[in-house]
């Protein structure tokens, strides 16, 4: 039975992954909808610094938690846990903290795309970026 759960999870993960991406490859952004994305990426960067290393330090602290069960009171950890009374503890213990390091990674890689966003989109918003960018289309126009 759990075998058949974690196939219908990992089943419907994926497909909700590839439908979200494949529909986003087929959607036509109008430029002027870019600028409240800029706006939109400015208000949540600050959000995703705060976010992203508490979701470190909460993967950490189960950790730390995990290494306590282990060490402190083994009687406990091998105590039945999650659905069915079918693993220990310290195994449920130790998937959660494998998926939080998981989704903690991914959150501090995607802290960092957006982080690198906002500073790409505010540096090309900038005069003299719009100046270089136009001088350089100018100077492909003309062949130099």
């Amino acid at each position: 039975m759990a075998r058949l759960c974690g196939l219908c999870a990992g089943a419907c993960g994926f497909a909700c992954c590839a439908s979200s991406r494949a529909i986003t490859r087929r959607i036509e952004v109008p430029g002027r909808a870019f600028v409240l994305s800029v706006l939109a990426v400015g208000v949540v960067a600050p959000c995703m610094t705060v976010v992203a290393p508490c979701m470190t330090a909460i993967a950490l602290a189960t950790g730390a938690f995990l290494l306590g069960v282990v060490s402190d009171a083994p009687g406990v950890g091998a105590g039945a846990n999650g659905p069915g009374q079918l693993i220990s503890v310290t195994t449920s213990t130790a998937i959660q903290l494998a998926c939080m390091l998981a989704v903690s990674g991914a959150a501090a890689l995607s802290t960092a795309r957006g982080l690198r966003s906002v500073s790409a989109l505010s540096d090309a918003s900038a005069p003299s970026a719009k100046a270089t960018v136009s001088r350089t289309v100018g100077e492909r126009d003309r062949g130099v």
